[in-house]
């Protein structure tokens, strides 16, 4: 009867093994792809080589080619992944602190003037994240709570929540 237990507790185990590879290649499978990385970032010999703040605003910018082309879901998290998304940070009050990101970014203008959904796609990721981070969106971690802040802060703007629904 006791090894007639066992097996039955190793199937078990072997179940509920199988089920969660299964689960983790679900979840592999609804991870995205940014649309473009940005070559150059703070912290990399390149970006230290920049002397002035517009050569680093500069360098930052994605290309019109990428951004023309991007769909919202793209542009977003381009946007919440970009390597200065804190520079808002430096700037107050709140309203200032979109205004400078707004004309200082090009993405941040291509998310916000042109895109009927944006709200949704700022929603999705805003959802993403749990206790320790974005859960499944292709973006990086390190300092999430700040992008998470950002995240909130595009929300909250007019144009953002004009494009907003009830389903949203």
């Amino acid at each position: 009867m006791k090894s007639l237990f066992k097996k039955s507790v190793m199937k078990h185990k072997i179940f509920v093994i199988i089920f969660a590879l299964f689960a983790c290649a679900l979840h592999a499978q609804e991870v995205t792809k940014l649309i473009w990385d940005f070559p150059v970032r703070p912290g990399t010999e390149e970006w230290n080589s920049l002397k002035t703040e517009k050569e680093r605003i500069a360098t930052i910018q994605v290309p019109e080619e990428i951004l023309a082309k991007a769909t919202t879901e793209e542009l977003a998290l381009l946007a919440v992944s970009f390597p200065l998304f804190g520079y808002y940070t430096a700037f107050s009050p709140k309203q200032n602190e979109f205004n400078v990101m707004l004309f200082r970014f090009n993405v941040i203008r291509a998310l916000c003037s042109r895109r009927e959904d944006v709200g949704r796609h700022l929603i999705a990721i805003y959802k993403d994240t749990g206790m320790d981070g974005f859960e499944k969106m292709p973006v990086n971690n390190e300092f999430w709570t700040v992008k998470l802040h950002f995240v909130e802060l595009l929300l909250s703007q007019p144009e953002i929540i004009s494009t907003m629904t009830l389903s949203d």
